[in-house]
């Protein structure tokens, strides 16, 4: 279908009568769902097909299918995951690969690794729907902050009846690696509107492949002064939820470009006109093609990796949430070590700072690395958190810098736990296996009744391996 000028989206389309879509609720639109069999159980299907047995997908669940764009280059989900803060709806992934069947990073961790991959964490509250944060090749991680360091700067749509009929907002937004107290914005307008029975086109010749859903899209104009600039537009529909996203610019692009847009959004205009300006397609996802996981079986998002129990194939990092226990956790440049200390026993430990990929937009990267072991430790105390039933979990991103390759090296991350005498109270260790890629590793503790300090400590178990340090927390 051919878009509408988006200030006339109002005389364009007729507002909606009371249909399904407005019968569920706008943050239903951004997760997908999962056919079932009659026990209620998960199975490989086209949520899109199966409409009298389907379901949003749970939390934990196995997903039984992956949505991959048309061409077939990029693989994009959008699961359930929970946050501490409880503003965190899911995560929407994105996967880069050339052949699925013989990628060693699917499926366990192919997220860490930038060239191929990506995400972003999907947010709600009682009144958006937004993107906390994004993550992607060129930036690594962006958190989306509003005015009084608020991570829900990139808002989508609202969450509430008036996401089903047009509407707008201009809203201050930027990206940083952490925020202080306050940070400077820039003005954004959203404009959103729901299209019911949008057309997802696959095939211009093979109309099976297409799909119809209701469709609320969400219009993100960059400003430059009072004048549009860059616009992505992103679709969410009930059976998929983010399955859709188009960048637009007031620029000609490329032949190159004009022709990768053919085959990855056929059958759509790629120049049409927005607030009286000429625009013109420069990218475009369209995740609505089903495909089965690798080797058939379902995939766990946000379980451990087989192969290492401590390896994480999928982190929400609690330094997005604000609900980190450390401090100063190298995601912000100038790099800030006020909060962590060294022990030079029995081994001096030499602390650095990493450049280039794959942290590449000033966010700061610690190195540690001791000429022989047992070595120091790279450490940080604070004060013992709240006592609670449930665990609290601890974690790090880490890989080698030097050796760059991918023989695992030990890197040892431990929680120690001390009463007010000084006795130790409690001990918990993840040994990390680190290898030239990136990867999430977390571990669990139960706060101790009588601990008053925790100090979360990075031992390097092997000697001449420079390891890079990232984002660690205590949750």
């Amino acid at each position: 279908m051919a878009y509408a000028t988006v200030s006339a989206l109002l005389l364009a389309i007729p507002i909606p009568s009371p249909s399904a879509a407005q019968t569920a609720l706008p943050e239903d639109y951004l997760i997908q769902m999962v056919c079932v069999d009659t026990n209620d159980v998960a199975i490989f299907g086209d949520p899109a097909l199966c409409t009298s047995n389907r379901r949003k997908l749970r939390l934990g669940e196995a997903l039984p299918y992956h949505k991959i764009d048309t061409g077939g280059y990029q693989i994009s989900d959008s699961f359930p995951v929970t946050s501490a803060d409880g503003a965190t709806k899911g995560v929407q992934t994105y996967f880069f690969t050339e052949d699925l069947n013989k990628d060693p990073l699917f499926p366990d961790q192919p997220f860490q690794y930038q060239p191929h991959g990506g995400y972003n964490i999907l947010g709600v509250d009682s009144d958006w729907a937004f993107f906390r944060g994004t993550s992607d090749p060129g930036r690594y991680w962006s958190p989306w902050w509003a005015a009084g360091c608020q991570t829900k700067g990139w808002r989508m749509f609202p969450n509430n009846a008036t996401a089903f009929s047009y509407g707008n907002n201009t809203h201050g937004l930027t990206t940083a690696p952490n925020c202080p107290t306050s940070v400077p914005t820039n003005n954004s307008t959203l404009e959103w509107t729901l299209y019911p029975n949008y057309n997802f086109i696959v095939s211009t010749t093979d109309p099976t492949q297409n799909r119809t859903l209701d469709t609320i899209a969400g219009y993100h104009f960059a400003r430059a002064g009072s004048a549009f600039s860059d616009l992505e537009i992103n679709f969410f529909t009930k059976e998929y939820g983010v399955t859709r996203w188009e960048a637009w610019k007031r620029d000609v692009p490329s032949a190159s470009t004009q022709q990768a847009m053919n085959v990855r959004c056929p059958g759509v205009p790629h120049q049409d006109t927005f607030h009286n300006a000429t625009y013109y397609m420069h990218d475009c996802r369209n995740w609505t093609t089903v495909i089965a996981p690798l080797n058939g079986q379902p995939w766990d998002p946000d379980g451990a990796a087989a192969a290492n129990p401590s390896v994480r194939r999928w982190g929400v990092d609690p330094l997005y949430t604000g609900a980190n226990y450390l401090r100063n956790t190298h995601q912000a440049a100038p790099c800030n070590d006020s909060n962590w200390q060294v022990i030079n026993t029995p081994t001096t430990i030499q602390v650095g700072t990493a450049t280039g990929a794959p942290w590449e937009a000033g966010n700061c990267v610690r190195t540690i690395k001791s000429n022989a072991t047992p070595a120091g430790a790279y450490y940080q105390q604070i004060a013992a958190p709240p006592l609670r039933a449930e665990p609290y979990r601890f974690g790090i991103t880490a890989w080698k810098k030097t050796p760059a390759d991918a023989t695992p090296a030990n890197l040892r991350v431990e929680i120690i736990q001390r009463s007010s005498t000084g006795a130790l109270v409690g001990h918990q260790l993840i040994d990390a296996a680190t290898i030239d890629t990136p990867r999430w590793f977390e571990g669990e503790f139960t706060r101790a009744s009588n601990a008053t300090q925790v100090i979360f400590a990075l031992y390097p178990d092997a000697p001449d391996v420079e390891f890079t340090v990232t984002g660690a927390y205590i949750q």
